[in-house]
């Protein structure tokens, strides 16, 4: 299961649950934005991130072109790199020491 986010990945989490089902045994699920709690979960989520960080410095430098004058109207087209992020809850494997430590997280850069 894809969630759009990993706050609704987390309340499918929470649904399966009182379903009955195993995560990931029965079902594998997966969000989309990297929050910080998606790596401290008993199932630690598999998510894809994106830096978030860059999406705002991005917004900011074409809302004042805009305003400056310096920038069309026109829509355009940006692609923003992502890292799929591979944990617990799509059946990656962890140990207990490594299910908090974001560095033995299993990341894929995707541009």
């Amino acid at each position: 299961m894809f969630a759009a986010n990993d706050y609704m990945a987390i309340g499918a989490l929470a649904a399966l649950s009182t379903a009955g089902l195993r995560v990931p045994g029965d079902i594998a699920i997966a969000g989309f934005d990297d929050i910080a709690m998606a790596r401290y979960l008993l199932q630690a989520l598999t998510t894809v991130h994106v830096d978030l960080i860059d999406i705002g410095s991005r917004a900011i430098r074409r809302l004042v072109a805009i305003k400056d004058g310096a920038s069309g109207d026109a829509p355009r087209h940006e692609v923003v790199g992502t890292e799929l992020v591979v944990r617990r809850s799509c059946g990656a494997a962890a140990t207990p020491a490594s299910e908090f430590d974001p560095s033995t997280d299993r990341r894929r850069r995707h541009t």
